[in-house]
C-alpha cells in the first residue's frame, strides 16, 4: 500500500487480483473440459432427436 492508497482502494485492488485469479482457474478447467470427447451415448442422443425433428417436419410438411 502506497502512501496515497486507502485502506478501502488497497482491499478492492486485492479483491480484483483474486477475481482474476479465479476467473483464470475456472477457464482452464473449461478448456480441459471442452476438449474432452463428447461421450458416444450423448452422441446418440443428438442423433436421434434430429431424426425425430427431420421426421416432425416431414409429417408437417404433408
Amino acid at each position: 500500500m502506497t502512501g496515497r492508497d486507502t485502506p478501502k482502494a488497497h482491499i478492492g485492488r486485492k479483491s480484483r487480483q483474486r477475481q482474476d485469479r479465479i476467473g483464470e482457474k475456472l477457464r482452464e478447467m473449461y478448456d480441459e473440459i471442452a476438449s474432452e470427447p463428447a461421450p458416444d451415448s450423448f452422441l446418440q442422443l443428438l442423433e436421434e432427436a434430429d431424426a425425430a425433428e427431420r421426421s416432425q417436419s416431414e409429417e408437417s410438411a404433408e
